[in-house]
Protein backbone atom coordinates (compact mmCIF):
# COMPACT_ATOMS: atom_id res chain seq x y z
CA UNK A 1 0.00 0.00 0.00
CA UNK A 2 1.31 2.88 -1.09
CA UNK A 3 1.77 6.10 1.79
CA UNK A 4 -0.46 9.22 1.21
CA UNK A 5 1.50 12.63 0.11
CA UNK A 6 1.31 15.96 1.74
CA UNK A 7 -1.28 16.94 -0.83
CA UNK A 8 -3.38 14.42 0.04
CA UNK A 9 -3.41 15.67 3.36
CA UNK A 10 -5.89 17.62 2.54
CA UNK A 11 -4.33 21.39 3.31
CA UNK A 12 -2.59 20.27 6.05
CA UNK A 13 -4.87 19.59 8.21
CA UNK A 14 -3.46 16.27 9.52
CA UNK A 15 0.06 16.70 9.78
CA UNK A 16 1.39 13.59 9.56
CA UNK A 17 0.90 10.26 7.82
CA UNK A 18 0.25 8.52 11.55
CA UNK A 19 -2.63 10.62 12.36
CA UNK A 20 -6.39 9.41 11.35
CA UNK A 21 -9.97 10.95 12.35
CA UNK A 22 -12.90 8.82 13.70
CA UNK A 23 -16.00 9.74 13.01
CA UNK A 24 -19.26 8.06 13.37
CA UNK A 25 -23.05 8.86 11.74
CA UNK A 26 -21.99 7.33 7.88
CA UNK A 27 -21.22 4.14 6.76
CA UNK A 28 -20.40 3.32 3.10
CA UNK A 29 -20.16 0.09 1.24
CA UNK A 30 -16.59 -0.26 -0.38
CA UNK A 31 -17.94 -2.52 -3.29
CA UNK A 32 -20.09 -0.21 -4.63
CA UNK A 33 -18.61 2.98 -3.09
CA UNK A 34 -21.94 4.51 -2.08
CA UNK A 35 -23.17 6.12 1.27
CA UNK A 36 -25.10 4.10 2.83
CA UNK A 37 -26.03 5.67 6.07
CA UNK A 38 -25.79 9.59 6.74
CA UNK A 39 -27.37 9.72 10.27
CA UNK A 40 -26.24 7.70 13.50
CA UNK A 41 -29.54 6.52 13.38
CA UNK A 42 -28.94 4.87 10.41
CA UNK A 43 -25.27 3.71 10.82
CA UNK A 44 -25.97 2.09 14.57
CA UNK A 45 -22.62 1.28 16.01
CA UNK A 46 -20.60 1.48 13.01
CA UNK A 47 -17.89 3.58 12.95
CA UNK A 48 -15.50 4.94 10.34
CA UNK A 49 -11.64 5.24 10.91
CA UNK A 50 -9.74 7.53 8.14
CA UNK A 51 -6.22 7.23 8.06
CA UNK A 52 -4.10 10.30 6.48
CA UNK A 53 -4.63 10.64 2.86
CA UNK A 54 -7.85 8.32 2.70
CA UNK A 55 -10.72 9.02 1.08
CA UNK A 56 -12.53 8.71 4.03
CA UNK A 57 -10.59 11.14 5.96
CA UNK A 58 -10.62 13.60 3.04
CA UNK A 59 -14.55 13.31 3.30
CA UNK A 60 -14.52 14.54 6.93
CA UNK A 61 -11.84 17.26 6.64
CA UNK A 62 -14.53 18.81 4.34
CA UNK A 63 -17.22 18.75 5.80
CA UNK A 64 -18.96 15.66 4.32
CA UNK A 65 -19.76 13.63 7.41
CA UNK A 66 -22.73 13.10 9.75
CA UNK A 67 -19.94 14.37 12.71
CA UNK A 68 -18.56 17.31 10.60
CA UNK A 69 -21.69 18.79 9.78
CA UNK A 70 -22.29 22.29 11.63
CA UNK A 71 -25.12 25.08 11.23
CA UNK A 72 -23.49 26.75 8.62
CA UNK A 73 -22.90 23.71 6.30
CA UNK A 74 -24.70 20.65 5.99
CA UNK A 75 -24.51 18.06 3.20
CA UNK A 76 -27.63 15.53 1.75
CA UNK A 77 -26.60 11.69 1.01
CA UNK A 78 -26.47 12.58 -2.53
CA UNK A 79 -23.83 15.25 -2.09
CA UNK A 80 -21.92 13.13 0.40
CA UNK A 81 -21.92 10.03 -2.55
CA UNK A 82 -21.20 12.74 -5.39
CA UNK A 83 -17.84 13.55 -3.01
CA UNK A 84 -17.37 10.06 -2.55
CA UNK A 85 -17.21 9.22 -6.34
CA UNK A 86 -15.01 11.99 -7.47
CA UNK A 87 -12.17 11.56 -4.49
CA UNK A 88 -12.68 7.99 -6.04
CA UNK A 89 -13.08 8.67 -9.91
CA UNK A 90 -15.83 6.17 -9.71
CA UNK A 91 -16.88 7.65 -12.98
CA UNK A 92 -19.48 4.97 -14.13
CA UNK A 93 -21.06 4.33 -10.81
CA UNK A 94 -19.73 0.70 -10.65
CA UNK A 95 -17.49 1.00 -7.60
CA UNK A 96 -14.35 0.46 -9.36
CA UNK A 97 -12.02 3.33 -8.45
CA UNK A 98 -9.97 4.59 -11.38
CA UNK A 99 -7.56 6.68 -9.58
CA UNK A 100 -4.18 6.30 -7.94
CA UNK A 101 -2.93 7.24 -4.55
CA UNK A 102 -1.33 10.55 -4.18
CA UNK A 103 -2.95 12.03 -7.79
CA UNK A 104 -3.45 15.89 -7.06
CA UNK A 105 -7.10 16.96 -7.20
CA UNK A 106 -8.09 20.53 -7.00
CA UNK A 107 -11.96 20.45 -6.98
CA UNK A 108 -14.83 22.91 -6.26
CA UNK A 109 -18.46 21.66 -5.18
CA UNK A 110 -21.91 23.73 -6.19
CA UNK A 111 -22.10 24.86 -2.26
CA UNK A 112 -18.20 26.83 -3.36
CA UNK A 113 -16.69 25.01 -1.16
CA UNK A 114 -13.07 23.70 -2.16
CA UNK A 115 -9.96 22.82 -1.38
CA UNK A 116 -6.45 24.52 -2.05
CA UNK A 117 -6.18 25.31 -5.99
CA UNK A 118 -3.32 23.64 -8.01
CA UNK A 119 -2.34 24.62 -11.26
CA UNK A 120 -3.97 22.86 -14.17
CA UNK A 121 -4.74 23.48 -17.51
CA UNK A 122 -7.44 21.17 -18.10
CA UNK A 123 -10.62 19.61 -16.35
CA UNK A 124 -12.00 16.19 -15.37
CA UNK A 125 -15.43 15.84 -14.96
CA UNK A 126 -18.77 17.25 -13.35
CA UNK A 127 -19.77 14.68 -10.69
CA UNK A 128 -23.10 13.81 -9.18
CA UNK A 129 -24.12 10.56 -7.06
CA UNK A 130 -24.12 7.89 -9.87
CA UNK A 131 -20.57 9.39 -11.03
CA UNK A 132 -19.64 11.61 -13.55
CA UNK A 133 -22.26 13.26 -15.62
CA UNK A 134 -19.60 14.59 -18.20
CA UNK A 135 -15.66 13.76 -18.71
CA UNK A 136 -12.90 16.06 -20.21
CA UNK A 137 -9.29 14.91 -19.30
CA UNK A 138 -9.39 12.12 -16.89
CA UNK A 139 -6.59 12.59 -13.54
CA UNK A 140 -3.97 10.32 -14.80
CA UNK A 141 -4.20 10.72 -18.50
CA UNK A 142 -0.60 11.68 -19.22
CA UNK A 143 1.11 9.28 -16.75
CA UNK A 144 1.91 5.79 -16.41
CA UNK A 145 -0.99 4.89 -14.35
CA UNK A 146 -3.59 6.88 -17.14
CA UNK A 147 -2.02 4.64 -20.22
CA UNK A 148 -4.62 2.12 -20.62
CA UNK A 149 -7.15 4.74 -18.58
CA UNK A 150 -9.93 5.20 -21.50
CA UNK A 151 -9.82 1.74 -22.16
CA UNK A 152 -11.05 0.83 -18.26
CA UNK A 153 -13.32 3.85 -18.16
CA UNK A 154 -15.12 2.08 -21.32
CA UNK A 155 -15.04 -1.28 -19.26
CA UNK A 156 -16.33 0.07 -16.07
CA UNK A 157 -19.05 1.92 -18.13
CA UNK A 158 -20.34 -1.49 -19.78
CA UNK A 159 -20.26 -3.43 -17.18
CA UNK A 160 -22.51 -0.63 -15.81
CA UNK A 161 -24.64 -1.04 -19.23
CA UNK A 162 -23.58 3.10 -19.36
CA UNK A 163 -22.17 4.63 -22.22
CA UNK A 164 -18.94 6.61 -20.83
CA UNK A 165 -19.83 9.98 -20.35
CA UNK A 166 -19.70 12.40 -22.92
CA UNK A 167 -17.01 15.44 -23.13
CA UNK A 168 -18.32 18.37 -20.31
CA UNK A 169 -18.10 21.34 -23.51
CA UNK A 170 -21.92 20.46 -23.92
CA UNK A 171 -23.00 19.89 -20.28
CA UNK A 172 -24.97 23.49 -19.18
CA UNK A 173 -23.22 25.02 -15.92
CA UNK A 174 -20.34 22.86 -15.88
CA UNK A 175 -17.76 24.71 -16.18
CA UNK A 176 -19.36 28.18 -14.62
CA UNK A 177 -16.31 29.68 -12.71
CA UNK A 178 -12.87 30.59 -13.54
CA UNK A 179 -11.15 27.50 -15.95
CA UNK A 180 -7.57 28.78 -15.14
CA UNK A 181 -7.63 28.24 -11.78
CA UNK A 182 -10.16 25.75 -10.25
CA UNK A 183 -11.49 22.57 -11.41
CA UNK A 184 -15.46 21.22 -11.96
CA UNK A 185 -18.29 21.64 -9.53
CA UNK A 186 -19.37 18.81 -7.90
Amino acid sequence: MQEPTDRELEDGALQTLTESILFTGDRYDTDTLTVTATNPTEAGRWFNIGCAGSVLAKLALNRYTHATTSSNFTTTRLQRQAMLKMYTSDICGTGDALTVSGTPLFWKSSNDLHNKPIATTSHEAYWNASGAICLDVHRLHGTAEGTSMYSQIKEACELAGRDVPPPCRGVPTAWDFDTKSQAPAL
